[in-house]
Order: C-alpha cells, then sequence, then structure tokens
C-alpha cells in the first residue's frame, strides 16, 4: 500500500523531487535530468517500475563499484576517497561492496547510502542526507546532516526529498506520515519496548 500511495503523491507534484527513498529503504534513486541514479544494479521491479512512470523517467543509471585501501575500512577516509571521484554533472553512485553507496544530486547535496554501520558516524560527518535500512535507535546526526532510518520508514513510508534552489533546505514528503489509521498502527509498534511509539523524525514534524 505504502508504495502505490508514493506513486500517487509525487505524480501531482509540479516538480520532481531531488531524491527518492523506498519504504524499506533498500533502494534509493537520484533524480537527474531524464534518468533515475540508483544504489542498486539491479532494483526491485516492483518499486523502480512505479517511480520511472510516475516520474516519466526511462533511463536507470546503475552504481559504480569501487574499492578502497583495506586500512580505510569504517573510516571517513574511505568515504572521502569516494567522494573524490565524483562529478556533479554525472549523478551514477559509486559503491564500496556491501558496505556504503555515495552520490552526489545535481544541487550538489551528498548522499550516502550505509550498508555497514560502522560508516555510519563517518557518513554523518560528510553527508547532507545519510540513509540506511537497518531499524537502529539513532534518532539523527549530530553534524546536522539529516539521518533516514528502517526505524523511520515504518511510520513515514517512503520518501520523496527535494532542496530548495536558494538556500539547499530540504522538503520531505511522505506517503503516509500523520494518516492516523487503525490498520496502520503496526507500523509504530516497538518490539523492544512492546509500545505502540509514536515518535517521528525531526523531518516530519513539520
Amino acid at each position: 500500500m505504502g508504495v502505490a500511495v508514493f506513486a500517487f503523491v509525487f505524480s501531482g507534484a509540479g516538480r520532481s523531487p531531488d531524491l527518492l527513498v523506498s519504504e524499506d529503504g533498500r533502494l534509493i534513486a537520484i533524480v537527474a535530468g531524464g534518468s533515475l541514479a540508483t544504489n542498486r544494479a539491479r532494483p526491485p521491479k516492483f518499486t523502480f517500475d512505479q517511480w520511472r512512470r510516475a516520474l516519466i523517467k526511462f533511463e536507470h543509471l546503475a552504481p559504480k563499484a569501487v574499492q578502497v585501501p583495506a586500512d580505510t575500512e569504517g573510516s571517513g577516509k574511505a568515504l572521502s576517497l569516494v567522494f573524490k571521484h565524483m562529478d556533479e554533472a554525472e549523478p551514477a553512485f559509486i559503491c564500496v561492496d556491501d558496505s556504503f553507496c555515495a552520490g552526489i544530486t545535481s544541487g550538489g547535496k551528498r548522499v550516502i547510502f550505509v550498508e555497514n554501520l560502522s560508516y555510519i558516524g563517518a557518513a554523518c560527518d560528510r553527508a547532507d542526507i545519510v540513509v540506511t535500512a537497518k531499524c537502529i535507535a539513532m534518532q539523527r546526526c549530530y553534524s546536522g546532516a539529516m539521518l533516514v532510518t528502517g526505524r523511520m520508514l515504518r511510520q513515514s513510508g517512503s520518501l520523496e526529498i527535494s532542496f530548495d534552489g536558494r538556500d539547499g533546505a530540504a522538503t520531505v514528503r511522505s506517503a503516509i506520515a500523520g494518516a492516523d489509521r487503525s490498520w496502520m498502527q503496526h507500523r509504530y509498534y516497538n518490539w523492544r519496548s512492546r509500545l505502540f511509539e509514536h515518535d517521528p523524525p525531526d523531518w516530519l514534524t513539520d
């Protein structure tokens, strides 16, 4: 339901968003020109096809795989090395094994998808937006970067993120945020506390 609703949400927008995040957090895409640059070489067909139809985007830019020195694993140095090889005019993600993927939007915003959580701190220090599908307790990046986690996405559903061209402020639209319906209550259940917790992230409170 969340994915289908999301397709309807952004299809009516006058301007395409800059970044898309799937409901489970495993797929993200930078929207640039006539293409969708994703963090997965083979994105899930159901979700990706809806994105392409809604945005009328047809070209898929698969991520590029690179290696970093073994002694930089889990460090900010590895992220810095990847960003040095990026060109803002080319939105494709660059991925390092199953550790992280990094990309830059057409407006110059740095996006990092984190698979290996040892990179989460360094990602927060070097990106404007950090996304992980992991359901971690971490609520924010103390650097000021926007953090999106699997736990947050359970409450928000899929996301579209746009940046204001004047000051770079992020505008976030979600598939289900604010919807208080009985069949969605499971999204707020915390298995650790065994309570239904309505604690939306900062970027959903406005």
